[in-house]
Order: C-alpha cells, then structure tokens, then sequence
C-alpha cells in the first residue's frame, strides 16, 4: 500500500521526489495511532492534540488537512507549516 506512495530517483538537477494521490488518505489513517504509539511509552498523556505545538513537514496542502482533520486540530495549529509551504513550496529537503 505505501511502497509507491512517495518515490525518489536521480536527476540531471538533482533528486527527484513524487507524492502520490494516496498518501493523503495514508496520512489520515495513521497519524494518530502513529503518535500514540510514540507518545505513550514516554508517559505523555496527550489530553488533547491542539494543546501541543505543530511543524508538520509539509508535503503539500492536501497532506496538512489530513493531518489537521485526523487529529482534529484547530484552523490555526498548522499556522506555521502553512506559511512554510505558502511561502517555499514543498521543501523535501531542505538545507
């Protein structure tokens, strides 16, 4: 299922990377129990999402309202990738 979701190859410019039309959906699916899987052998008690401050990598906008709508997080808690990606696009790798 996410073999293909994103790829990479060699370029003349440079690496090449492509993010497939599913990896929304994959994104919505599994980030919560992604985090709570994370989270709870730390002892962190997550009473809610949108008390914790976000930087999602931003692969694009479809992939911050998966993230925004699987967490259920408020409009403004992405602020921050949102301007990111506004401003530069998807970086998928930035230096």
């Amino acid at each position: 299922m996410t073999e293909a979701a994103i790829t990479t190859q060699f370029a003349p410019g440079g690496m090449e990377y492509r993010i497939g039309k599913q990896v929304p959906g994959i994104v919505e699916q599994t980030i919560r129990q992604c985090l709570l899987d994370v989270t709870g052998p730390l002892g962190i008690d997550v009473v809610t999402w949108n008390d914790l401050f976000w930087a999602v990598h931003c692969g694009g906008r479809a992939i911050l309202d998966s993230v925004e709508a699987a967490l259920g997080l408020g409009s403004q808690k992405l602020a921050a990738s949102r301007h990111v990606l506004r401003e530069y696009g998807n970086m998928s790798s930035a230096a």
